[in-house]
């Protein structure tokens, strides 16, 4: 991957990193992310995009259309916290006893957040409809039937949107090959 990054995306890092501060400040257990699914519908509600609530409870799904494209794409990002008690002694520390986002799922979520915000701008000439999937509790599969998404499951970078957009014939189920940024997605 090269060192670019996109100058819209560049213009959101303070916000960005604002959320994952906050985020990572007030950690929620799985099934437990009712603010977290609530600032991540609010964002999403803010940008155009049409959202559904309470998917496997707290889990949360952003729409959005453009273009004339039949194309679909869908990302994931997982949201949960971890039982555990942070020491870190940073400004943005857990504020909740007894909880904390050891595993980065603060990151995700900021990462999928900063992609929705773009895909939504008129500078990304997305073309297709996105899924973005909010996901309560990682490592639970929640069959999202409400969006008839059947989507195989992948490791990919978020970078996938440039790929996307540099090769609007890029097909298939290939994987980009990242642990520490779980989405999964589908292109079809």
């Amino acid at each position: 991957m090269s060192d670019y990054v996109i100058p819209e995306i560049k213009a959101t890092e303070a916000e960005m990193i604002s959320i994952r501060h906050y985020l990572h400040a007030n950690p929620e257990l799985s099934l437990e992310e009712f603010n977290t699914s609530e600032l991540v519908a609010s964002k999403l509600t803010e940008w155009g995009y049409q959202v559904t609530r309470g998917l496997g409870k707290t889990g949360v799904v952003g729409s959005l259309s453009k273009g004339d494209s039949p194309r679909t794409i869908g990302l994931r990002a997982d949201m949960d916290a971890l039982p555990i008690e942070e020491t870190t002694g940073l400004p943005w520390a857990s504020t909740a006893p007894g909880k904390m986002h050891a595993c980065g799922h603060d990151g995700h979520t900021t990462i999928l957040l900063a992609a929705a915000k773009y895909i939504a701008s008129p500078a990304c000439q997305f073309n297709g409809t996105v899924h973005l999937i909010f996901q309560p509790a990682d490592g639970k599969l929640f069959v999202l039937s409400a969006h008839r998404i059947e989507y195989h499951v992948a490791y990919a970078f978020l970078e996938l949107i440039n790929v996307v957009e540099e090769n609007p014939d890029f097909s298939g189920n290939d994987s980009f090959g990242s642990h520490d940024v779980n989405c999964y997605f589908i292109w079809r």
